[in-house]
């Protein structure tokens, strides 16, 4: 895992003005949540806000307000504001 993990670490090196998005998918067990989680781990210090969500699609549908619930999880942490409203 570790040198997947790297390999994926070093093609997210920003250059100037530069944007990276990563994308993981595969079956489920492949360690894809494993992976994506070791990366943001390494990285997420270098970024002023930060947020890992897990299980998206569990939370998402748990409930009527489960897309909201996310949005204002990730927005109360990246801008590290309590009262998302």
């Amino acid at each position: 895992m570790e040198t997947r993990a790297k390999a994926v670490i070093s093609s997210l090196e920003p250059g100037v003005g530069d944007a990276r998005m990563l994308g993981i998918w595969g079956m489920g067990g492949a360690g894809k949540t494993t992976l994506a989680r070791a990366i943001f781990d390494e990285i997420s210090n270098q970024f002023d806000g930060e947020n890992f969500i897990e299980n998206v699609r569990k939370v998402s549908k748990a409930s009527s307000e489960g897309l909201k619930r996310l949005q204002k999880q990730v927005l109360s942490d990246v801008l590290k504001d309590q009262n998302i409203e």
